[in-house]
């Protein structure tokens, strides 16, 4: 717990990185849990959207933005290695959405308000919280219609989470100050 944090901190980024640590483990966790009864992700990317939180409260936006192309490339391979392995399960699909809220909702939320919205205070914390919302709705959206019988796999509707992320990512990395 200690190596995460830093004397530059400030007592609620502390607290903020603290409590992000025992979330970590918990999924870790699962994680571990899910892969020695046979199913879940092979890959767990909430690590990668920590740490990217971590980069983001300590102002280092340009370590911090790459962290989110990091979690896109082990979220393909996520699947990939499930699918290949037969893996696949119902938990395995709600565990990789709620990685995905973590990597592609809440860690470029906090790297966008880190980087740019802070001087609107309460107005900056209200659209990070927006991008989260829209970014759990859209996975859930997701879900549900990949679990419907007439869905087809070939049209995805809407814009994915992680390119949403990518956005994001991308404009803080090209111009990190």
């Amino acid at each position: 717990r200690r190596r995460f944090l830093d004397d530059d901190l400030t007592d609620f980024e502390q607290v903020m990185a603290v409590n992000l640590y025992g979330v970590m483990v918990g999924i870790q966790r699962a994680a571990r849990h899910m892969a020695a009864n046979g199913g879940g992700s092979i890959v767990n990317i909430t690590s990668i959207g920590g740490i990217n939180y971590i980069y983001a409260m300590r102002g280092e936006y340009a370590v911090a933005a790459p962290f989110v192309g990091i979690a896109m490339v082990l979220d393909t391979l996520d699947g990939r290695i499930a699918r290949l392995t037969g893996t696949t399960s119902e938990f395995g699909l709600q565990f990789d959405s709620l990685a995905d809220i973590i990597s592609f909702g809440i860690a470029p939320a906090i790297l966008t308000f880190s980087w740019g919205l802070t001087s609107l205070g309460n107005w900056g914390w209200a659209a990070g919280f927006v991008y989260v919302t829209a970014a759990a709705m859209r996975l859930a959206r997701f879900n549900i219609q990949s679990s419907t019988a007439h869905y087809d796999k070939r049209y995805f509707i809407g814009m994915p989470s992680p390119a949403a992320a990518g956005v994001t990512a991308a404009t803080v990395f090209a111009w990190p100050y």
